[in-house]
């Protein structure tokens, strides 16, 4: 399965290194600050790393090509609807913690 992960901090690090640990393709990490934790991880382990062009929107051409599904860790953007299209299995919200 080949995945985008959109996020950023100790959350979206967290997920990377649980997807990876899995065996788990992340091609494409997108964040909103190149500066971010997510980015430089990314970058070390030699994953493709997209700054948003509007930190509040993810667009389709942030998403890697054939990506199946996007994963979100720690994202304040919204996925819009080209993107969840560019993916063929759509989108997720990953949250750690119990929801009401």
């Amino acid at each position: 399965m080949r995945i985008t992960l959109v996020g950023s901090r100790h959350f979206g690090v967290t997920t990377l290194n649980m997807l990876r640990e899995h065996g788990v393709g992340v091609v494409r990490v997108v964040v909103a600050d190149a500066d971010d934790r997510l980015a430089a991880t990314a970058k070390a382990a030699g994953i493709d790393v997209v700054v948003q062009a509007n930190p509040k929107l993810v667009v389709a051409s942030e998403i890697a090509p054939d990506t199946d599904l996007i994963i979100t860790a720690h994202s304040h953007a919204r996925i819009g609807r080209d993107a969840l299209a560019a993916a063929k299995f759509g989108g997720i919200g990953y949250h750690p913690s119990l929801l009401p």
